[in-house]
């Protein structure tokens, strides 16, 4: 040993101690890392006229019967669910009374068939049938001997 508690050169040039001597200085290089990751953790580094804002970025439109505005994910905003609960149920009535509406519509024109036109449906399905069809009398030709 050629000073006080340390090693000979011959010693620290060996392997094992070059691969210890790393895993040292490996291990102090982690523990400054965290350090400083810890004293940065809190800092806000952003000056006031250059704070940056958030973009939303939208590709294409959202589809049919998407839900649009705030949304809760398993429940855990009570007061969120409501008021989509809320909206949901107002959508559905918009959406019954439409139907009422266009089956409204739908009804009253067939209500209001007239009887000449009945007549030619009636005779359109009487000759799909087969069955009531009209018969024409067929014509006999007389044969001379």
């Amino acid at each position: 040993m050629s000073k006080k508690g340390g090693f000979s050169s011959n010693l620290l040039g060996l392997k094992f101690m070059q691969r210890a001597v790393e895993k040292d200085r490996v291990k102090e290089l982690e523990v400054e890392k965290e350090q400083k990751n810890d004293e940065s953790q809190w800092v806000l580094d952003t000056k006031i006229g250059k704070q940056k804002l958030c973009k939303v970025i939208v590709e294409g439109l959202p589809p049919p019967g998407a839900v649009l505005g705030r949304m809760s994910f398993k429940k855990c905003n009570l007061e969120i669910e409501a008021l989509r609960t809320e909206k949901e149920v107002e959508q559905a009535k918009v959406i019954f009374a439409a139907q009422q509406k266009l089956q409204a519509a739908k009804s009253s024109k067939e209500t209001t068939v007239s009887e000449s036109e009945m007549a030619t449906r009636m005779k359109k399905a009487k000759s799909r049938d087969g069955d009531t069809k009209e018969k024409k009398p067929k014509k006999k030709y007389k044969i001379n001997q």
